[in-house]
């Protein structure tokens, strides 16, 4: 759905635009409209019906290396900076940044909707894993990152 403007009025609609940390939209037939500013200083307003998550924003250690990843959302805002639009190398970057976080080992970045995804607002397929704060969704299901747009 992603276009605000198709997305019907009578449901009700929660903004996003004060969100402080990174955040899951399982795309969920919840009657629940959950809107986010977007794509940089575009500032495009996406929405999508679903249910959302918090997701664990703090620095945790990189298993592979000895340093410290920082905060989720400023590292997947990171791949954006200056204004980069979301191609199939920023996709595999995010990718494996996401496999650093073990609660989000299960999400990928969804190649079929690349192209729709922007800074802000990416497009993933999870697979249902034990170590979640999510369940009942079955073993795959859609949904979108999303952090504080850097507007």
């Amino acid at each position: 759905m992603s276009d605000c403007s198709k997305t019907p009025e009578n449901k009700p609609r929660i903004l996003l635009w004060s969100l402080e940390y990174a955040g899951l939209i399982i795309l969920y037939p919840s009657g629940v409209i959950y809107q986010n500013q977007t794509d940089g200083l575009y500032c495009w307003q996406d929405c999508e019906e679903g249910v959302f998550v918090p997701l664990f924003d703090i620095a945790l250690p990189n298993e592979n290396r000895e340093t410290q990843l920082g905060l989720l959302h400023e590292e997947l805002a990171k791949f954006f900076s200056g204004g980069m639009q979301m191609s199939a190398r920023i996709a595999d970057s995010i990718d494996v940044l996401l496999q650093n976080y073990v609660p989000l080992r299960g999400i990928k970045i969804d190649r079929v909707r690349l192209y729709e995804s922007k800074e802000a607002w990416v497009y993933v397929k999870c697979i249902s894993l034990d170590k979640t704060d999510y369940s009942g969704f079955g073993d795959s299901f859609n949904a979108v990152l999303t952090w504080p747009n850097s507007d």
